[in-house]
C-alpha cells in the first residue's frame, strides 16, 4: 500500500510524487519501527509536504542530505502526534533533551506530557537523535518544526534561519565564528585555519553582532577544556565583557541580555551555547545578568516617563499600552507592557499628580484599565511586583479625598466612588492588607 501512494492523486506535483515513489522505503521503515499502520496520517504527512515543498528554496530540495532528513522528521512528528505521543508544545525541546538527557532522565517533577515527550524521544533516538550526533538542532531547527505543527505556518525566516546555520550549506560564504561553531565537522587543518580565523577576529573586536561573540567566547572555552586552545578561559572571559561593555554602549545589549535570560542561558539566536557549564562562562552570566538589571531599570524608567506623558493626553491610549483585551473583531489585543511591571517605575507622587488632572471619568478608564490588567494577565509572575506600588497609589488617592471631602468639594465625593471601585476590584487579586 505505501510502496503504491505515489500514483495515488493525492497530489499533482510530479517532483513530489517522485521523491515520494524514491522514499517509499524509508517511509515503510519508520511505520515498522514505530508499529504505525494509519495510512491516512501518512496521507496528510505527503498534503503537508506537498504545501512545505513550494516554499522550500531550491537548494535544500537539492541537498539530498537535508531533504532526506527533513522528510523523516516530518513523518517522525506527525506520527507521534497523532498516536498521542507528542504534545505540539515539546517539538521546541528535541535538540534540549538530547543535549540534557542525563538531567532529564534524572528529573521526577516532569508533568505527563513532558514525560510522553521525552519517552518518545528515547523510543525513537536511532532516527531522531542520529540527526544531532554531530549538530547543535535539527533542520529545520525544532522550533521550525513546533511553528509548523502547532499553528501550520511556515515560517520563512525561522527557515532561513536554519539554513544559514546548517552545517548542509556551508561553504566560503560561511563566516569563521559559525565555522568554528560547526567545529566538529571540520579536518584538523580545517579546524587549525578557522581557528586561527575565529579566535583574530574575536581578539580584535572585530565581531559586531552579539550572537557572533556570544558564540564564538562559548566555543573558545569548550576547545580549552578539550585541550585545542592554549589562551588561559580567564583572558577570554575578559575579551567577552569588554565586548559586553560595548554591546552596552550601542544599544545592542538590552535584547541580547533579555533572549539570554529567557532562554535561560542555553542557547542564543537559535543556537545552543558551548561551554556554559565552564566556571569563566558562569562568571559571565553573572555579569550578563547584573548588567541587564542595570540596564534593565534605566531602560524601564524611561519607558515608563513615556506611559505617563501618555496617559496625561490620553486614558484609552494609556489603557491599550498597559492592558490586553478582545477587539470588537474579536482579536486578542496583546497590550505593550502586558507581562512587564512598567507601573512600578512611575513614582507614586508624579502618577498621583497626572491621576488628580484627569477628568472623573477618564479617571475611572485609567483605573478601570490597571483592574482589567491584573485581571486578564495576571499569570503573568512579573505584575505582582506592581501590588505595592498599587498599594502606595491607593493609600496617597485616600488622603487627597479625605482632603477634598473636609473641604466638601464634588471631586472628594467622585475620587471616593472611584477608590472604592478600585479596592473593591483589585482586591480579587491581591491582598491591600
Amino acid at each position: 500500500m505505501i510502496r503504491n501512494l505515489h500514483e495515488e492523486k493525492i497530489i499533482e506535483n510530479e517532483e513530489i510524487k517522485f521523491f515520494i515513489k524514491n522514499q517509499a522505503q524509508v517511509i515503510e521503515t519508520i511505520y515498522q519501527y514505530t508499529g504505525y499502520k494509519n495510512i491516512r496520517t501518512l496521507r496528510k504527512i505527503i498534503l503537508d509536504l506537498d504545501r512545505i515543498w513550494k516554499l522550500l528554496p531550491v537548494n535544500v530540495i537539492q541537498k539530498e542530505e537535508a531533504i532526506q532528513e527533513f522528510f523523516e522528521l516530518l513523518i517522525m512528528f506527525s506520527i507521534g502526534i497523532h498516536k498521542g505521543a507528542i504534545a505540539t508544545e515539546f517539538i521546541g525541546r528535541t535538540s534540549q533533551f538530547y543535549k540534557d538527557r542525563k538531567k532529564i532522565d534524572d528529573s521526577e517533577n516532569l508533568k505527563e506530557a513532558e514525560r510522553l515527550f521525552y519517552d518518545f524521544c528515547r523510543q525513537y533516538e536511532s532516527f531522531l537523535g542520529k540527526h544531532l550526533s554531530n549538530r547543535y538542532n535539527l533542520f529545520p531547527s525544532d522550533e521550525w518544526w513546533e511553528i509548523f505543527f502547532k499553528t501550520g505556518v511556515v515560517d520563512q525566516e525561522k527557515l532561513k534561519t536554519s539554513i544559514r546555520y546548517s552545517p548542509y550549506f556551508r561553504d566560503e560564504n560561511t563566516p569563521a565564528w559559525l565555522k568554528l561553531y560547526q567545529y566538529k565537522t571540520l579536518t584538523d587543518d580545517q579546524f587549525n585555519e578557522v581557528l586561527s580565523e575565529a579566535k583574530k577576529q574575536f581578539d580584535q573586536d572585530q565581531l559586531v553582532e552579539p550572537e557572533e561573540a556570544i558564540h564564538v567566547f562559548g566555543v573558545l572555552l569548550k576547545l580549552g577544556s578539550l585541550g585545542l586552545v592554549d589562551e588561559p578561559p580567564r583572558t577570554t572571559e575578559n575579551t567577552m565583557k569588554r565586548y559586553i561593555d560595548s554591546f552596552r554602549k550601542s544599544g545592542k545589549f538590552l535584547d541580547f541580555s533579555n533572549s539570554l535570560i529567557q532562554n535561560n542561558f542555553s542557547e542564543y539566536s537559535d543556537l545552543a551555547l558551548k561551554g556554559s557549564e565552564i566556571e569563566e562562562f558562569r562568571s559571565i552570566i553573572q555579569y550578563i545578568v547584573e548588567c541587564n538589571k542595570s540596564d534593565q531599570q534605566i531602560f524601564m524608567s524611561e519607558q515608563a516617563h513615556e506611559l505617563l506623558q501618555t496617559m496625561k493626553k490620553s486614558v484609552v491610549e494609556f489603557h491599550s499600552y498597559i492592558r490586553s483585551f478582545i477587539t470588537q473583531e474579536n482579536h486578542y489585543h496583546v497590550a505593550t507592557y502586558h507581562d512587564k511591571p512598567i507601573l512600578n517605575f512611575i513614582p507614586v507622587q508624579d502618577f498621583i499628580d497626572a491621576f488628580l488632572a484627569l477628568q472623573p471619568d477618564h479617571q475611572l478608564v485609567v483605573i478601570h484599565a490597571i483592574v482589567k490588567r491584573h485581571e486578564l494577565d495576571r499569570g503573568a509572575q512579573d505584575l505582582k511586583d506592581e501590588y505595592e506600588w498599587i498599594k502606595k497609589v491607593i493609600n496617597s488617592l485616600k488622603l487627597e479625598m479625605h482632603k477634598r471631602q473636609q473641604d466638601h468639594r464634588l471631586s472628594g465625593i467622585l475620587l471616593n466612588e472611584a477608590i472604592s471601585y478600585f479596592e473593591t476590584n483589585i482586591s480579587k487579586f491581591m491582598n491591600l492588607s
